[in-house]
């Protein structure tokens, strides 16, 4: 079973801003049978002459109609749409306004869906491709089958020890389910990262049930003025340093309230011998009082290891719920 993801420029965009990568679209759609998935820009029009199975299309509502057009020339306008195609049918998306339909075009299964959420919903779009139940095991690292985003991967077909989750879940959606479960928050105190764990875990809807606040602490003072961190520490072993990552992490801690802290650097400048680019100190602080500790020691451009800190930072979270 071949499948493709077409994906207009103003898609990938969408996908960008959502923090959702192209590779776990691939994924979601390999755990449903796919052997293999092609993304391709849907301005190129090489999808016009694929011999795919499936087709998933994702841009705008007036790009989709144009596809639509290029498989039966009589639409005229989107409320034409499902008495113009054979066999239409509307996805039952919980925005009613939204544009997603599917309908089969000679080989194909072809699912159309406009911009908006794609990936809390994707059980109804993927259902119309097979009624497979989605499994995949999730990995924090890079030696899966499928690279879903820097620093985490996916095996679709055999199953490994080291995984983080077998139901195909966002990191974030695992969070959010063991926290709700424990009927705990989380809190985090971030220096390098710049508030990215709180961003991310904040596109979940629902997000205020299990996450409380964040503090961004970039500059020295700031951690002074806002976490009650010492001076003196901060002077004695540097805001990237075991000690003061933990206070951090400590400062935002209470019997309700887990708290992530993370400060490191994310380069390209500001490195030294002692502390090279891509050093950074995690921490994770406990409701019940005990606080995880751990050095990072990561590379790439600023935007890639800031990136990694918050997969890091996720998948020990996740470990630190589960035991």
């Amino acid at each position: 079973m071949q499948a493709e993801l077409i994906v207009s420029e103003l898609g990938r965009d969408a996908l960008m801003r959502s923090g959702l990568s192209c590779g776990w679209l691939r994924a979601w759609i390999c755990s449903m049978g796919a052997k293999s998935v092609r993304i391709r820009a849907l301005q190129d029009g090489c999808w016009k002459r694929s011999t795919a199975s499936w087709q998933i299309f994702y841009g705008t509502e007036d790009e989709l109609i144009r596809v639509a057009l290029k498989h039966q020339r009589k639409i005229t306008m989107t409320q034409d749409f499902k008495r113009s195609i054979s066999g239409a049918k509307r996805i039952d998306i919980t925005n009613p306004t939204r544009f997603c339909w599917t309908y089969h075009y000679t080989h194909a299964v072809v699912v159309l869906l406009s911009l908006g959420d794609i990936s809390s919903q994707r059980d109804k779009w993927l259902k119309c491709l097979s009624t497979k139940k989605r499994s995949m095991h999730i990995a924090a690292h890079n030696q899966g089958d499928i690279t879903l985003e820097l620093g985490l991967s996916a095996d679709i077909y055999k199953k490994k020890t080291d995984y983080l989750n077998h139901s195909g879940d966002l990191l974030e959606e695992q969070i959010y389910a063991l926290l709700l479960a424990k009927g705990l928050k989380l809190r985090t105190a971030e220096s390098c990262t710049g508030g990215a764990i709180a961003q991310r875990l904040t596109h979940l809807s629902g997000a205020s049930n299990i996450f409380d606040c964040t503090w961004v602490t970039y500059s020295n003072q700031a951690k002074i003025n806002l976490l009650n961190i010492e001076k003196h520490g901060l002077e004695k072993h540097g805001a990237v340093s075991a000690s003061i990552v933990e206070a951090m992490a400590r400062a935002g801690m209470d019997h309700d309230h887990i708290c992530i802290a993370v400060s490191g650097i994310a380069g390209p400048t500001g490195g030294s011998t002692q502390k090279p680019i891509g050093t950074v100190w995690l921490a994770i602080a406990m409701q019940d009082g005990r606080c995880h500790t751990e050095l990072l020691q990561l590379s790439g451009s600023r935007a890639d290891i800031q990136h990694q800190v918050v997969i890091k930072a996720f998948s020990s979270l996740i470990h630190r719920l589960q035991n």
